[in-house]
């Protein structure tokens, strides 16, 4: 608490952003994954904001591993797990390393990712227009677990302080704005960082 009102009133954005992330670790921790996605989402909102590409490549990177270590993390939770397994899930060394000055951002190679699809739904969930980037998808079961995903976040999607901008279905990962009352959807395979410029670059 006292490293980011310190932050806030120097105008550090390097150490706000960096704060936030460490806080999101400690949710983790803690077991609060969904507070952990909403500081991790706000830690790499401040990262663009300012221009810290290198930071925000890394938050976008533990991003997309929380969500892959998603299963990993219910287990944890559901047998309670001594804090030494959740610590070294959560990898604080890095965060902690930087603050630390021991080490330097270690940014991840960033690849394209592989383009699904494109989905623009109303608040009420009614398809108003989609395009697949590939000629041999099998649409329906994909759009069938959007549907899915879409009854099970579709509140917290539109709320004014959701955390959610990413969800993982089976091998492919959704990327989601909101507009008003519609949500733009973009389902890719692989990284994040590039697709989600694309996204916000499509919307606005």
């Amino acid at each position: 608490s006292k490293m980011l009102k310190f932050s806030e009133n120097q105008n550090s954005y390097l150490w706000l952003t960096e704060t936030k992330l460490l806080q999101a670790k400690l949710s983790l921790i803690n077991m609060d994954i969904q507070g952990a996605k909403k500081l991790m989402t706000e830690a790499q909102l401040i990262a663009e904001m300012h221009n810290l590409t290198l930071l925000a490549q890394r938050i976008s990177h533990d991003q997309d591993l929380l969500l892959d270590q998603s299963p990993l993390w219910d287990e944890l939770v559901e047998k309670n797990a001594p804090i030494s397994e959740r610590i070294k899930l959560a990898s604080l060394n890095g965060v902690l390393g930087r603050m630390q000055g021991k080490s330097a951002i270690k940014p991840p190679k960033i690849t394209k990712e592989k383009l699904i699809l494109l989905l623009i739904m109303s608040k009420d969930g009614i398809p108003h227009f989609s395009h697949t980037f590939q000629d041999n998808l099998d649409f329906d079961p994909l759009f069938s677990s959007f549907l899915s995903a879409f009854n099970s976040f579709g509140t917290e999607l539109f709320s004014s302080e959701s955390s959610i901008e990413r969800i993982n279905i089976g091998e492919h990962r959704i990327l989601v704005n909101h507009i008003e009352n519609y949500i733009v959807s973009y389902v890719i395979k692989g990284q994040s960082f590039l697709a989600k410029k694309k996204l916000e670059k499509f919307t606005t």
